[in-house]
């Protein structure tokens, strides 16, 4: 229950609490904690908590802060450690325990969007959507000496996100800190994820023979050039036979 002071909101902005109450769920600290535990292989807690990262770098990642230094002046009588253990923190931060926090808020996303019964109508029955996709992230800016003479700048990684569409949320995220591999290297990740009866949307560039056999051993599709052939199939322009695709002229 909430304190009496927030009635007034929940009874004149019922739905800006419920979804203010919703977002802070996905991210309860204690429940953030814990996924850090079960997931870090190499990091550990001692004065300063994932849920404490989580928070520090939301405000920073929605504009509420210009930066991390910023961000954790703000907090700095809630973090009891040095901006320089944040920054190492944040350094030190496993890949897999990014790739979890986006797993893990999508399936709470899920119970939410279902309970509301606010599911996007299928794009195909039978199948789940999934529309795969990669980039690099941002590239950062020149505060390494040896890049302060260049026009260049250092891309900090490259990340493949799996798209449901039907919830409107990221299901999955694969991240690599090599910002000149290739999207492939990472689809190896992206097998160990595959379900029954998935569709997958994707270019070209993934179009290959493992992800392909794969894909077929689990009963599901894939659709590459998706920009073309995608929008013809869910137009009714062309036929599913066999588990191919085929376009047809009109």
């Amino acid at each position: 229950m909430l304190p009496a002071a927030f009635l007034p909101f929940v009874e004149q902005r019922p739905i800006a609490v419920m979804a203010r109450a919703t977002v802070e769920r996905f991210f309860e600290p204690e429940h953030l904690d814990i996924l850090f535990r079960q997931t870090a292989v190499d990091q550990y807690e001692r004065n300063l908590l994932f849920s404490s990262v989580v928070d520090l770098m939301q405000a920073v990642v929605l504009g509420a802060e210009p930066s991390v230094f910023a961000s954790y002046r703000k907090r700095r009588h809630q973090i009891p450690v040095t901006d320089d253990s944040i920054y190492n923190k944040l350094k030190g931060m496993e890949l897999g325990v990014s790739e979890a926090l986006v797993r893990d808020s999508a399936q709470r996303a899920e119970e939410v969007i279902d309970e509301l019964q606010a599911r996007h109508d299928p794009w195909l029955p039978g199948y789940h959507i999934r529309i795969l996709d990669g980039n690099h992230l941002s590239a950062t800016e020149h505060r390494l000496e040896p890049l302060r003479d260049t026009w260049a700048a250092p891309l900090p990684g490259r990340i493949l996100v799996v798209m449901d569409p039907e919830l409107g949320v990221a299901r999955d995220a694969f991240v690599t800190p090599d910002g000149h591999a290739n999207e492939r290297t990472l689809l190896d990740d992206v097998l160990q994820m595959l379900q029954e009866n998935e569709l997958y949307i994707a270019d070209r560039n993934f179009c290959t023979l493992k992800f392909l056999f794969k894909i077929a051993e689990k009963k599901g599709l894939l659709l590459d050039s998706a920009t073309r052939v995608a929008s013809r199939m869910l137009e009714g322009q062309a036929t599913i036979h066999r588990r191919f695709v085929y376009r047809q002229s009109l």
